[in-house]
């Protein structure tokens, strides 16, 4: 949208014009009412979060076949999610799809974004571009992490990935 609606509000402008492609992010006031609420959670599920952080670390600290990025991380982070990286000899998919065996639900969420159709389209990517991103994003994966997650889950879930992981050791 090419003009604010401030400028609408204020009468310098009573119409607009949309010259590319987007999105309106406004939120209603349930959604707002919603955030307000979960906002008074944040700080305790924050730290619940962190807490099982580092329960994974202990768990998988030492496992030959995975590494944890960010272990030594300078910040206050949110501990949003718990990424890890698969050792190039372990076929990260099969690891995944055997975690759903056990109703363990395995992700990827950084998959490289030059290798997006759109900018594979419109910018002329290809893949090997950008071969250490395409490397990490080949070996890595995120696993469960909420604050309805107790200790006992995050050291069975540690537990199946170990077994998982060992398979190709």
């Amino acid at each position: 949208m090419e003009t604010l609606s401030w400028d609408k509000y204020r009468g310098r402008a009573s119409s607009y014009d949309i010259g590319t492609l987007g999105y309106n992010y406004r939120t209603t006031e349930i959604q707002s009412a919603l955030g307000l609420i979960h906002l008074r959670k944040l700080d305790r599920y924050n730290k619940k979060r962190k807490r099982l952080t580092e329960i994974y670390r202990k768990e998988l600290e030492g496992t030959e076949g995975i590494s944890i990025p960010f272990y030594r991380f300078n910040g206050n982070p949110s501990y949003h999610l718990f990424p890890i990286l698969i050792a190039s000899t372990v076929d990260r998919n099969q690891v995944m799809e055997k975690m759903k065996d056990f109703r363990i639900q395995t992700s990827v969420h950084y998959p490289p974004v030059h290798l997006f159709s759109l900018y594979r389209k419109e910018f002329g990517y290809k893949r090997g571009m950008l071969p250490k991103t395409e490397e990490v994003a080949r070996r890595g994966m995120t696993l469960p992490l909420h604050p309805r997650m107790d200790v006992g889950d995050v050291k069975w879930i540690a537990k199946k990935l170990k077994e998982m992981v060992k398979r190709w050791n």
